[in-house]
């Protein structure tokens, strides 16, 4: 009720490269969104301009245009992810990895799997019957481009939809995922875009931890809700941060060490 929301695009060293507010209102069209937009609690309707528009326009400009055809690759988690968002990447030179939560139209429409989930939801019954590991795999050229788009469904302890427009591996990976039938972590067969997605998924945890472990606040009035967002986050937060991030990138740790030896 009294928090605000900040979206974010980190590194993979944690690094926190841009965010946005929250704003409640579009700033072009000054149309409200419901606060905490985008959410990843109903299924994605592709044609919903309302939701679709306002999460394509957040991650297109947390992405900058210096990124463009470098081939960089954005993982985003099930309440940022859509087609329409892929495909706008791949323009841009752009590679998307990310899970789903769209489904199939209704009714035929205009467009093929190029637009549309291509695979039918699956009941607890259906679900039941699939060991873990069994993945489904569909793939689509896009128009006028050399990418293709996949998409990918793999049961785990329940079914996982992903899409992406990279590590296109037509060999199985190997996944560490937890049992809570046998209660460890056993390995599971996986797609290679599954489990780069598995590891990609944590740059902005690693910032936030990060952010976190720095326990910025000020002594007076602790509890007022503005100063510590104004000083936990921007500017002095975000800061320390990437400064701390880039002197690691800069001077590894083992590189440092070997310099101390060798000194002595």
């Amino acid at each position: 009720k009294t928090g605000v929301t900040i979206y974010t695009c980190c590194t993979s060293r944690g690094y926190c490269y841009s965010w946005q507010w929250h704003l409640g209102k579009d700033a072009a069209t000054n149309v409200s969104v419901p606060h905490g937009q985008p959410t990843d609690d109903q299924q994605l309707d592709e044609d919903n301009e309302t939701e679709v528009g306002y999460i394509m326009k957040l991650c297109l400009d947390l992405i900058p245009a210096s990124w463009n055809q470098r081939g960089v690759v954005v993982y985003t988690d099930k309440a940022f992810t859509s087609i329409r968002l892929a495909l706008a990447f791949v323009e841009r030179g752009v590679h998307l990895v990310g899970m789903f939560r769209g489904v199939r139209p209704k009714k035929q429409g205009r467009r093929g799997w190029q637009w549309y989930w291509p695979f039918k939801s699956y009941g607890k019954q259906e679900e039941s019957e699939h060991r873990h590991g069994w993945t489904r795999t569909a793939y689509t050229r896009l128009d006028n481009t050399a990418s293709w788009l996949v998409a990918i469904l793999w049961k785990d302890n329940r079914f996982v939809t992903m899409i992406s427009t990279t590590w296109h591996s037509a060999a199985s990976s190997i996944a560490s995922r937890w049992s809570r039938t046998d209660g460890k972590h056993v390995d599971r067969t996986c797609s290679l875009a599954l489990k780069k997605y598995a590891s990609g998924m944590g740059f902005v945890d690693r910032f936030n931890k990060r952010l976190a472990s720095l326990r910025i606040w000020m002594s007076r009035c602790p509890t007022r809700y503005h100063r510590q967002l104004f000083l936990g986050f921007l500017p002095s937060g975000v800061a320390v941060v990437n400064t701390m991030v880039a002197l690691e990138a800069l001077f590894p740790a083992h590189d440092v060490l070997e310099r101390v030896q060798t000194a002595e």
